[in-house]
């Protein structure tokens, strides 16, 4: 801008004198940029966020001179080309000030989107599971996790390692890992523990028997069967044993058999099976005749007695026939 200024003097006698003083009044500053970020005022070229939150950048322009016109303008750039660490997206803000007299300046901001946290469960991981075998065991379903950046469920990998020493106890441990887009990871363990801690409970225990002293199956432990149950063992094995009490006789005594077990985890039976076999010998012995040679009698003679064998036969042929015992248990 020029800026003419006018000065004139007249005397006494009319005479009038004019200067003219011409000002240029000129602007060779440019404007300047100022940056703020989150309040303050940014010292560097880079600022960094984390995603899912805003921008929160302010950036003001001021002239020595005239009003000032500040405008910027993004333009995308890949995180590839830089070494940023969890970086989701580059851009480069450059700001452009300008006032009345074309005087411009020029700054360039680049703003950093981050990545730095990890996912976050959305359904339930316990860190620990305990559980009776009788409820049986399925592998627990994959948890999911959601990431404020990547948007949308993640679905977790899982690895397991199981420690057992029967079937139907065991501790698993489940490994769960959830990975967003950037590689953040959120692990979780959960322990689950099937335990088998009850013995077989007694059901049935056969009734007391008594059986004749010849009836071998009678006498035999295998011929009878308690009833045991487990809550989860359904192969159980029975151990049996058996003491005999002899009675008044060598065929007549007690059997007292019992029986326990337990499962495959080593729970041992809650209650013991026992029976009493009561072995008897109700049937009297017989007595049966042979004729050894030609006598002057009957061809076969059925005697109860020694003494009657003589009056038959007298002495001398008494010899000719044997007498013969026989019995269901003992020998006669």
């Amino acid at each position: 801008n020029h800026i003419t200024r006018s000065w004139s003097t007249t005397d006494s006698c009319g005479q009038t004198v004019v200067e003219y003083v011409v000002t240029t009044v000129s602007d060779t500053t440019d404007p300047e940029i100022t940056i703020y970020s989150n309040g303050v005022l940014a010292a560097g070229q880079e600022y960094f966020f984390e995603c899912g939150t805003s921008v929160n950048v302010v950036a003001e322009a001021t002239d020595n001179c005239h009003n000032v016109t500040l405008t910027h303008v993004d333009t995308p750039l890949d995180c590839g080309n830089f070494a940023y660490p969890n970086c989701v997206n580059v851009t480069s803000r450059s700001y452009t000030a300008s006032d009345s007299c074309g005087k411009t300046a020029n700054r360039v901001l680049i703003i950093v989107e981050l990545d730095t946290l990890e996912p976050v469960w959305i359904t339930d991981v316990p860190s620990a599971v305990t559980k009776s075998c009788e409820f049986g065991f399925a592998h627990p379903p994959l948890p999911y996790a959601s990431d404020l950046c990547d948007g949308g469920l993640i679905t977790a990998t899982a690895s397991d390692s199981v420690d057992s020493n029967c079937t139907h106890a065991s501790v698993t441990t489940y490994t769960y890992t959830a990975t967003d887009n950037i590689g953040n990871t959120l692990t979780s363990v959960s322990i689950v523990t099937i335990e088998d801690n009850e013995g077989p409970v007694l059901c049935s225990t056969p009734a007391n028997a008594s059986v004749e002293c010849d009836d071998d199956a009678g006498r035999n432990q295998s011929s009878y069967e308690p009833t045991f149950k487990d809550n989860c063992d359904t192969d159980l094995v029975l151990a049996p044993t058996s003491t005999r009490v002899n009675g008044t006789c060598i065929d007549e005594y007690e059997l007292h058999m019992d029986w326990t077990t337990s499962d495959e985890c080593g729970n041992p039976s809650v209650g013991d099976a026992s029976m009493i076999v009561s072995v008897t010998d109700t049937k009297a012995p017989s007595i049966y005749t042979k004729q050894l040679s030609n006598v002057n009698c009957n061809s076969s003679v059925h005697l109860s007695v020694e003494a009657e064998r003589e009056s038959l036969f007298g002495a001398d042929l008494k010899a000719a026939v044997v007498f013969n015992a026989t019995d269901n248990c003992a020998t006669a």
